[in-house]
């Protein structure tokens, strides 16, 4: 999971136009680590939600 969230802050910092620093990486993937937690007692788990399964390979 901490792969894939790595790989769309990568694509989220270059499609804005950003270099995809490791620092900017590690902090977009701690605040969407944080909001996950946040709003885990409100939300329903990744888990929980069709798509495409967490072990998939990505690109």
């Amino acid at each position: 999971m901490v792969q894939r969230m790595v790989h769309i802050a990568v694509s989220c910092a270059e499609h804005l136009g950003y270099t995809a620093t490791d620092e900017l990486v590690e902090r977009l993937v701690a605040e969407r680590l944080r909001g996950r937690q946040a709003t885990s007692r409100t939300l329903p788990s990744p888990l929980d939600r069709p798509g495409r399964p967490l072990d998939t390979k990505i690109p």
